[in-house]
């Protein structure tokens, strides 16, 4: 466990890193950020100092010989950099408790008691496979980390955390019955931190087995061998290429993490080409709303985090990739404002377990809002002017290993190059022979394609495509998200045998110009 305090002004910011990797970052006595991490991460937050509100920037990092670093910047300012973690507790860091007296503990003039040291202590080994391990997992090179940690586990068979890690890696690798081999062994072997088997992102595989919960029952002491052995049964049900299965995992960024504070809005809105100035506080109160209906669906959601080298924009995090059955494909912002969106996103798509399949570079454009699975083997790009012929190119490039067929979709000229206009503006599917669309800014060939597919098409009326009423989620087969305000196509979609769900998304949705599509990039689907 590493522990450090670091000073700024009055500020008193305190770092605490579990043996799992659970970051914990406090300011004056209050939690402000956790995170699992393995390689280092990000942590942001702003606080009130002097009445005004100034931003923090909190940077964990792992050097090659596996040595924890501390960066910390104020208003973009470095003022800490560089300082070095030492293994130990708060207590430790801060080092022994001196009374008035001068002697330590107890009261003045008494000696302090002696404490009972345990027989035979596990003392860790220095570990360079361990370190080594721990580089490779931060670059995502899994196999040649897995070959080091089973090394650094010979060398020293004690170790929990270098269970704990095997563990991580054996759920990524879909290795079922070797990942609660070594969650078993890590508990055996006295890691403390039970809830990292419960929520680190890494583990969410195994945790999905059938078998996990009765492992969690016995103490994560025994399992089948025989159930866990190959991949759990609902595996094979889960695809990426799919827009309208049960939503099985998804992440999403919190209006608050995006906005950041009234400053945030205040300066950029405008620029964002926003219909409005959203208010701050109704945006979170819709958000916290919106993500009710998620979580009652009993979907797995993992949160981007907050960062300040993306705007306001990254709360529609659908249009910095693209999910696939082979990983995750970073986009290239064809909006310039949002260029530095995928980037952000990767760290926390690696920190999840999910690879990264490729990445769309300039001159190619390419937005996740202008794709859209129409089966498992067939997607959607629409040619526009965020989404380009280039793109497309390397698009088709990275998918021809997944046996995907792409459709370009042209799009019009609507309002232009500085409106927010893609596919999924025209286009929601909702099942697999059911979409919204809106048939005046569809392109002919693309609707007459659907119509041959077998689509039966619920269309949005006139008044109701710029209130966000073709902008649909499915969250399963015929089970809806959409903005309330919409009265004709929801009535439509219930016709159409559809149960909807509508939330109130004036500043979350209608203002950015981003519906429930937008606020969302689903990962995982069931078939």
């Amino acid at each position: 466990m590493y522990y450090k305090k670091l000073v700024a002004n009055d500020t008193v910011i305190e770092f605490h890193n579990s043996w799992s990797g659970v970051e914990t970052v406090t300011a004056n006595g209050q939690v402000i950020s956790k995170k699992s991490s393995v390689h280092g991460t990000n942590h942001y937050f702003t606080l009130a100092e002097n009445r005004q509100h100034v931003r923090y920037i909190l940077t964990s990092k792992v050097d090659q010989m596996g040595q924890v670093f501390l960066d910390l910047r104020r208003n973009g300012q470095l003022i800490y950099k560089n300082v070095l973690l030492q293994k130990g507790s708060r207590k430790s860091d801060f080092g022994p408790i001196i009374d008035l007296g001068g002697r330590r503990g107890g009261r003045r003039g008494q000696q302090p008691q002696q404490r009972k040291r345990p027989q035979n202590p596990y003392i860790r080994k220095e570990n360079k496979a361990k370190k080594s391990g721990l580089i490779k997992m931060k670059e995502y090179q899994l196999e040649e980390a897995l070959e080091d940690f089973l090394k650094a586990n010979k060398q020293d068979p004690k170790d929990a955390e270098i269970y704990f890690h095997l563990a991580c890696i054996y759920s990524v690798l879909e290795k079922t019955k070797e990942g609660f081999e070594a969650i078993k062994n890590a508990k055996a072997n006295g890691f403390r931190d039970e809830d990292a088997f419960l929520n680190h992102d890494m583990l969410a595989y195994l945790r999905i087995h059938p078998a996990f919960e009765a492992f969690v029952e016995s103490g994560y002491t025994e399992f089948d061998e025989g159930q866990v052995a190959g991949k759990p049964k609902n595996h094979a049900k889960l695809t990426a290429h799919s827009e309208y299965g049960v939503l099985e995992s998804v992440f999403i960024k919190k209006v608050s993490d995006a906005f950041m504070d009234e400053y945030t809005v205040d300066a950029n809105w405008k620029d964002l080409n926003y219909l409005g100035k959203p208010d701050l506080e109704k945006a979170i109160s819709e958000y916290d709303a919106f993500i009710k209906l998620l979580e009652n669906q009993k979907t797995t959601i993992h949160y981007l985090p907050a960062n300040y080298t993306v705007g306001m924009d990254s709360m529609y995090c659908r249009d910095a990739s693209i999910s696939t059955d082979g990983g995750m494909i970073l986009c290239n912002m064809g909006k310039g404002q949002r260029v530095t969106e995928p980037t952000a996103s990767e760290e926390a798509f690696k920190e999840a377990g999910i690879k990264i399949a490729g990445k769309i570079t300039a001159p190619g454009t390419i937005e996740g809002g202008d794709v859209a699975w129409l089966d498992e083997n067939t997607l959607a790009v629409a040619h526009g002017y965020r989404t380009n012929d280039e793109g497309f190119d390397q698009l088709k490039t990275i998918l021809e290993t997944m046996n995907v067929e792409l459709i370009q979709v042209d799009l019009p000229h609507y309002k232009g190059t500085s409106d927010v206009f893609h596919l999924m503006s025209i286009f929601s599917p909702v099942d697999k022979n059911l979409a919204v669309v809106y048939s005046p800014l569809m392109p002919v060939r693309f609707r007459n394609e659907l119509i041959k597919r077998g689509y039966e098409l619920v269309e949005v009326p006139e008044e109701e495509f710029e209130s966000m009423g073709c902008n649909v989620l499915a969250v399963a087969p015929r089970k809806c998200v959409m903005v309330k305000g919409n009265p004709i196509t929801q009535q439509r979609l219930e016709a159409a045998g559809c149960k909807v769900y509508a939330y109130e998304g004036i500043e979350i949705s209608v203002k950015g110009g981003g519906g429930p599509t937008c606020l969302t990039r689903p990962i995982l689907r069931y078939r």
